[in-house]
């Protein structure tokens, strides 16, 4: 289609060209499949709209079940910009874990490996127990796993930086029926150092860490023993940065059981789970 039309690549360091990304997001245990091209600002965008109709009829036999147009002018290398036009289907997709459905925003992040991340919920579902008053899950995304860990806590509290992923989750809930989950659009050491007080529910709250492979901010875990929950999940993509969390958060917790996934194979990374209790 590319190259039937002579649409040209972007350069990055020209900024110059047209095609940047084709984003491809299945829901393995739903069948749908959403396309995203995500290109530079075309410079007739009515003549570009009728030729991205022609490549979403070559799309629909292929079985994809959406097709979206972004567009970026930042000259950054990612595959993130403007939805400007659906072209067919619907403007997300869904998939099923833990026995949740989540639908999901085009740009939310998610576990793309769900059979292994059934895995490590299973395990965590066994390490957290029942019976909490109140669960907090500071880095929650869309809810992947605040969801799945839902029923265990009388109360739920998902705390999450990017505002699009906390209307997916605000919308998961309620497709799931949770009434008990609450979400909050803010940084998770802002959240903990405003609501630093948790010793009125005593021994019956716990928390869940689950940041991005950048890590916690480096202030985090100094705070996190502030507040000294009863219980941590932690859940790591990244072992160094978790190694460097854990030296600061033994001074006060137990280390009870660390376990690695292999949710990336072929390479180098691997998904910690982590379960530490207060000393």
């Amino acid at each position: 289609w590319a190259s039937a039309y002579t649409l040209p690549p972007y350069h990055l360091r020209r900024n110059q060209g047209l095609l940047r990304h084709l984003v491809m997001r299945e829901g393995k245990r739903t069948g749908q499949l959403l396309v995203i091209l995500v290109t530079a600002p075309p410079p007739d965008p009515g003549a570009f709209e009728a030729l991205l109709a022609e490549l979403a009829g070559r799309l629909k036999p292929l079985g994809v079940t959406s097709f979206l147009w972004s567009v970026t002018e930042r000259q950054a290398d990612l595959a993130v910009g403007e939805i400007r036009s659906v072209l067919f289907g619907e403007p997300h997709f869904t998939e099923r874990l833990g026995g949740m459905t989540f639908n999901l925003s085009p740009y939310a992040f998610f576990q793309p490996h769900v059979e292994m991340a059934d895995k490590l919920i299973e395990r965590a579902r066994e390490l957290l127990g029942s019976g909490w008053e109140m669960l907090v899950d500071l880095y929650c995304g869309a809810g992947g796993l605040t969801f799945t860990l839902a029923s265990h806590a009388k109360r739920v509290i998902g705390v999450e930086l990017e505002p699009a992923a906390v209307e997916d989750a605000k919308r998961n809930a309620a497709l799931n029926g949770l009434t008990h989950c609450q979400f909050v659009a803010e940084d998770a050491l802002t959240f903990l150092r405003r609501f630093s007080d948790y010793s009125f529910l005593g021994d019956r709250w716990a928390v869940v860490l689950d940041p991005p492979r950048a890590g916690m901010h480096p202030k985090m875990a100094a705070q996190v023993l502030r507040v000294a929950p009863p219980a941590i999940l932690y859940v790591s993509c990244s072992p160094k940065k978790l190694a460097e969390d854990l030296g600061v958060l033994s001074r006060s917790y137990q280390l009870e059981e660390i376990t690695p996934y292999d949710f990336f194979p072929q390479t180098p990374h691997v998904e910690v789970l982590v379960k530490l209790t207060r000393k």
